[in-house]
């Protein structure tokens, strides 16, 4: 698209549309083939490579030694294998080359540097100033310009000077902001800043580039996005739109931009002040949004009735998929929770909705397949408006679901019986809940992980018996009360589990007779007495103990067996008091073993 090889003959696709096209044919031809590591990558045989590189060596070059001796005068194309410092000299040729189109940089592995302003850390290469300042002023043809993970702090302003630019990449840089004069680049369609972790504003005039069609602003500091953003008319990708506190109007500024595809990010709604406002966001006429965060900052203490309101009026279009609520401070979902306009609905995360009280009725979701929960700690029971119905079945679709940090949480009214709630769940979490009791779901046919993790003191009911179960994360008391364990359970954590019961747990044989048993995490646990024999399978292939104490108690008994398949022992942060010693005789396969902070 960069290159303008793209043709637009039909009026109702975009370009982006078109290109997707072009892809999709050439991969029906074999010209790509879909990888086998990577399900999202595409690969090329070397057969097609090769040709690709006969057709356009004149054209395209790769740079691999680090000195451009002669360059082609048809070269339009440059890829590089950069090394932590770039000299000025390597790119000293390009004063020759005013044809040249792409200047792509190519990453190589290198250890990560701490940025020591945002404490996190980042790719860092260097290059001299020299070299921007021939980009900017010699190569004025450049469409595809990337300097991501680049230690530059500043843009210059004779950017403005490449006209022609279609593709800019910033991603990674210690940039603080961009000049005005970027905002002259027309032609730009691509503009990339995520994690430029110094960032703090964007040029005023942004409204100016036209053709400005992806915009990728996540994890930066930028406050609020400019005036005017709705001119923006181009813009299909939009990653973060920020809405400042002396600007909470703008995020009316969305109304106009109605091709949005994708995922979209709303954050400071605690500064929207008319509810109005967000109403003229016009999120339910965004068709083609498949993914939305709306956030609102926790501890802002936002008037609740105001939040309400925003909230109202922001309902989504019914096509969208996934939906994540973060900060919201009012008692209630707004009224279209529930309704038309999330019924196709995939997903939904609710994150610090610190005062809710009451579901809206999720279970009549037809296609909800992931529901997360977190710091809901108003929540005081989970009963019949969570699932919407009594006399159907309900989360007919669901796959995966999860409630942590409810403080609140008390009781979780099942359903029960056959076709119930949940018949289709195979992922179930709780953790940190600690006044949660009563009975868990029963008829859970197809679930394949079950966590039950530490905060969640008064749960004492019986865990579900499912056999497709494959991964659990429980207390040892939880796990003894099996007489045997699922059959094709393969990894366990046991965790902030009672000496008596983990004493019992390793002595029997509950654990040694699961041969379908891979992998065993053992953590926050201790050991009150000598152990009489440790028992566990002969299929263990990855043991783990963690923030464990005594294990002067349990680790000379567990080394007097021979443990034939296991391959990765691992101790960290735990406590024994002797001296260590391990006979590595008993662990023939061992390829790895790690103890730390004994």
């Amino acid at each position: 698209m960069t290159e303008g090889f793209l043709q637009q003959t039909e009026c109702t696709k975009t370009m982006e549309e078109i290109g997707d096209g072009y892809f999709l044919d050439l991969l029906s031809r074999s010209f790509f083939q879909k990888s086998n590591s990577h399900k999202s990558y595409f690969i090329m045989h070397d057969h097609i490579n090769d040709l690709a590189r006969l057709v356009s060596r004149r054209f395209c070059t790769l740079l691999k030694d680090y000195k451009m001796h002669k360059i082609p005068n048809e070269l339009r194309h440059l890829l590089y294998a950069r090394s932590k410092y770039d000299h000025f000299e390597i790119f000293e040729t390009l004063n020759e080359v005013n044809g040249l189109r792409t200047f792509l940089p190519l990453n190589l592995r290198t250890a990560p540097q701490l940025d020591k302003v945002s404490k996190n850390r980042y790719l860092e290469f260097h290059a001299s100033n020299r070299v921007w300042n021939i980009l900017s002023s010699k190569v004025q043809y450049l469409r595809v310009l990337s300097l991501c993970y680049y230690e530059i702090t500043y843009l210059p302003d004779s950017i403005s000077n490449l006209k022609h630019l279609r593709y800019l990449d910033l991603s990674n840089t210690l940039i603080k902001s961009l000049p005005e004069s970027v905002c002259s680049l027309y032609n730009l369609q691509t503009l990339i800043l995520h994690d430029c972790q110094r960032l703090v504003e964007l040029p005023e005039m942004m409204c100016k580039m036209i053709s400005l069609g992806h915009l990728d602003i996540r994890h930066n500091r930028v406050k609020e996005m400019p005036s005017q953003m709705g001119q923006l008319k181009s813009l299909q990708n939009l990653s973060n739109y920020k809405v400042g506190r002396q600007s909470g109007s703008r995020i009316g500024e969305l109304r106009e931009l109605s091709h949005i595809h994708g995922n979209l990010v709303i954050e400071g709604l605690q500064n929207v002040v008319y509810a109005k406002d967000a109403s003229n966001a016009n999120l339910v006429g965004k068709q083609y949004l498949d993914e939305l965060e709306l956030e609102w900052e926790e501890d802002d203490g936002v008037e609740i009735n105001g939040a309400e309101m925003v909230l109202d009026n922001l309902q989504t279009h019914s096509n969208l998929k996934r939906l994540t609520i973060k900060g919201y401070g009012c008692s209630r979902f707004p009224y279209w929770f529930g309704g038309a306009s999330i019924i196709n609905m995939v997903s939904l995360c609710l994150w610090g909705c610190r005062n809710v009280s009451t579901f809206p009725p999720l279970g009549k979701l037809p296609f909800f397949k992931h529901l997360h929960m977190y710091g809901l700690r108003g929540i005081k029971r989970v009963a019949a408006e969570f699932y919407g119905t009594k006399s159907e079945p309900s989360f007919v679709s669901l796959k995966a679901l999860s409630f942590r940090y409810m403080p609140k949480w008390k009781e979780w009214w099942c359903l029960g019986g056959q076709g119930g709630e949940f018949p289709c769940l195979k992922e179930l979490r709780i953790d940190s809940c600690p006044k949660i009791s009563g009975d868990l779901p029963t008829h859970l046919p197809f679930l394949m992980k079950l966590v039950i993790n530490e905060g969640c003191e008064q749960l004492v009911a019986p865990l579900p018996r499912v056999p497709s179960i494959r991964e659990l994360m429980a207390r040892s008391r939880d796990i003894a009360q099996w007489r045997e364990l699922p059959p094709l359970l393969q990894d366990i954590t046991i965790t902030n589990s009672d000496s008596l019961s983990l004493e019992s747990l390793l002595e029997e044989g509950l654990l040694q007779r699961n041969t379908s048993l891979e992998n065993l995490t053992i953590q926050t646990c201790s050991i009150s007495r000598p152990l009489s024999r440790v028992r566990l399978p002969i299929t263990l292939k990855f043991l783990c103990i963690f923030g464990c104490e005594k294990l002067e108690f349990f680790l000379p008994e567990l080394f007097n067996y021979h443990h034939p398949s296991l391959r990765y022992f691992l101790i960290y942060h735990s406590t024994y008091d002797s001296f260590l010693s391990i006979p590595l005789g008993n662990f023939p396969r061992c390829d790895y073993l790690e103890i730390r902070y004994l």
